[in-house]
C-alpha cells in the first residue's frame, strides 16, 4: 500500500497483507500523502494480516493516524518506530495465533491492549488503558499501566518492572524474573485477584490494597 494522496478509513476495516510504503524514496519517487483512519477508539480498524513479517509504520499524526490496530499476522507484525497517543488514537488487539512485537521502542498507548495471541515487549511502554491477555506476553523493559491488568494466559518476564494504578486480576500464569518490581501506585484502592508470586512488590498508594495468603512475595516495600 502506497501512502499517496489521502486515504481515510473512518467506520471501516482496512486490511493490509503486504507493506505500507510511506514517507520514503521508492524508485526515485517520494511516497507521501495522508492516511487518516480517524481519531479515537472504535472509529475504524487497520488490520495487519499478512503471512510474512510486517512493519507497522508510524508517522506524524497529520500524515499517518490510526484509530484501532488489529494484528492478525501469525509471522510477526512489529513496530517501525514509537507509538504516541496522537498517531494511534485507539486500542491494540492481537488475534489468536498472531504475533506483535514492540521492537524495543518507547511507546505511549492511549487505548486498551487486548491480547489473544503473542505480545513480545522489550520497550518502555505506557498504557493509559487496560491490558487484558488470554494469550502469551514475553516481557522485558518496563510497563506503566493506568488501568487494570487481567491475565488468563501466560506472562513471562525476563526483566520487566511494572507500575500499575488499577486492579491486578491473575487467573493465568505470571512468572517473575529475579529483581523484578511490581509497584501499585496512583489514587484509589487496587484489588488483587488470583494467586500470584512476585519477586518484589511496592505499595505506593494512600488507600492501600489487600494481600492474601495465596500471594507469595520475596520482598515488600511500603511507601
Amino acid at each position: 500500500m502506497l501512502g499517496c494522496r489521502t486515504t481515510t478509513g473512518t467506520g471501516n476495516v482496512l486490511s493490509l497483507g503486504g507493506s505500507l510504503i510511506y514517507g520514503e524514496n521508492a524508485g526515485g519517487a517520494f511516497i507521501g500523502g495522508v492516511i487518516d483512519m480517524g481519531n479515537g477508539a472504535g472509529v475504524s480498524t487497520f488490520n495487519f494480516n499478512g503471512t510474512a513479517p510486517q512493519i507497522i509504520e508510524m508517522g506524524d499524526p497529520s500524515d499517518l493516524r490510526y484509530s484501532d490496530i488489529k494484528i492478525s499476522n501469525s509471522s510477526n507484525a512489529s513496530l517501525g518506530s514509537s507509538v504516541s497517543t496522537t498517531n494511534v488514537t485507539g486500542g491494540i488487539t492481537v488475534s489468536v495465533g498472531a504475533v506483535f512485537d514492540d521492537n524495543g521502542f518507547s511507546n505511549d498507548f492511549i487505548g486498551d491492549m487486548i491480547n489473544s495471541g503473542t505480545f513480545n515487549t522489550s520497550g518502555t511502554n505506557v498504557f493509559l488503558g487496560e491490558i487484558t491477555s488470554s494469550g502469551t506476553i514475553a516481557a522485558s523493559g518496563s510497563i506503566d499501566l493506568s488501568g487494570d491488568f487481567t491475565n488468563s494466559g501466560t506472562f513471562t518476564s525476563t526483566g520487566c518492572n511494572i507500575n500499575i494504578s488499577g486492579d491486578w486480576n491473575n487467573t493465568g500464569t505470571y512468572t517473575y524474573f529475579s529483581g523484578d518490581n511490581v509497584t501499585f501506585d496512583g489514587g484509589g484502592t487496587s484489588t488483587i485477584t488470583g494467586a500470584t508470586d512476585w519477586y518484589e512488590l511496592t505499595a505506593d498508594k494512600d488507600s492501600g490494597f489487600p494481600l492474601l495468603a495465596e500471594h507469595k512475595i520475596f520482598t515488600v516495600f511500603w511507601i
